[in-house]
């Protein structure tokens, strides 16, 4: 009987994307979910609606990404992945200091 032996970086692959396929969803969730309980944020809805869309675009990569290669073994995933799990952490914590640095009150236009 023999198995497949995986190269460092081959199994390097799969724990990432077991562990973290799934988070570009929960990424997207909470900027929605802060977005819903934030009024402020919706004085400038072109800001929230471009990052909403940032990171809704990462997460669709990411997902289909997680449901195709998942299935392979001994896959090396691409650098596509990197950039979009990386991106989706960066957005989020752009988008998190912008809500955050807005002002306490809205402006009476």
């Amino acid at each position: 009987m023999t198995s497949l032996e995986l190269t460092p970086k081959q199994q390097a692959d799969v724990d990432l994307l077991s562990q973290s396929g799934m988070a570009g969803l929960f990424f997207t969730i909470g900027a929605v979910a802060l977005s819903a309980v934030e009024p402020l944020i919706w004085q400038s809805p072109w800001v929230a609606a471009m990052f909403l869309s940032l990171l809704a675009l990462m997460m669709g990569i990411r997902l289909y990404i997680y449901f195709t290669l998942s299935a392979l073994i001994g896959f090396v995933l691409p650098k596509i992945y990197y950039l979009c799990l990386l991106g989706n952490a960066a957005v989020w914590g752009v988008y998190a200091t912008w809500t955050v640095s807005l002002p306490m009150e809205p402006n009476a236009s």
